[in-house]
């Protein structure tokens, strides 16, 4: 079949810019029994807690790794309630390294802001990693993650 006249977004270029950080989850709840039987209430916490405590501007990019029908319903909700930016679904789990690919592939921000879907964001939280970025240039990463004895390999890396 042969199209007539041309594209109407031929020569058009996109003024949109992406925000400068993209909040990016991984998502995979493969059902909701056993070992998984509150997760989903606690996947509405993350989100909740992350819509809550997030001000810098950012975009909220989610790779649900192939969770059940009942969590995809969830997440699709999200997004057309302009929740999440960005939502890719994956049929099956490709592991987490393979989706992590794909998902930091998509963020188009400057900076990744990653986080598992157990995680409950505190107030300030980007803040704080933001101003270590800032105040570290030189730093690759900014992790929340909590360390026993933290101190000692943050005063080492400082050090270097």
């Amino acid at each position: 079949m042969t199209r007539i006249g041309i594209n109407p977004a031929r020569g058009k270029v996109s003024a949109r810019l992406p925000a400068p950080v993209t909040v990016a989850t991984l998502t995979y709840i493969p059902n909701l029994a056993g070992y998984f039987e509150q997760r989903l209430e606690v996947l509405k916490l993350v989100f909740d807690s992350l819509q809550a405590h997030t001000t810098p501007e950012h975009e909220l990019y989610v790779f649900d790794n192939g969770s059940c029908a009942t969590v995809v319903n969830y997440l699709v909700e999200l997004h057309q309630a302009g929740q999440i930016d960005c939502l890719l679904l994956s049929e099956r789990n490709l592991g987490k390294i393979d989706a992590l690919h794909i998902l930091f592939n998509a963020a188009p921000g400057e900076v990744i802001a990653y986080n598992d879907d157990d995680i409950l964001f505190y107030p300030g939280w980007l803040e704080a990693h933001l101003e270590i970025l800032r105040s570290f240039p030189q730093a690759g990463m900014v992790s929340g993650a909590p360390l026993r004895n933290a101190a000692g390999h943050a005063r080492k890396s400082l050090e270097r």
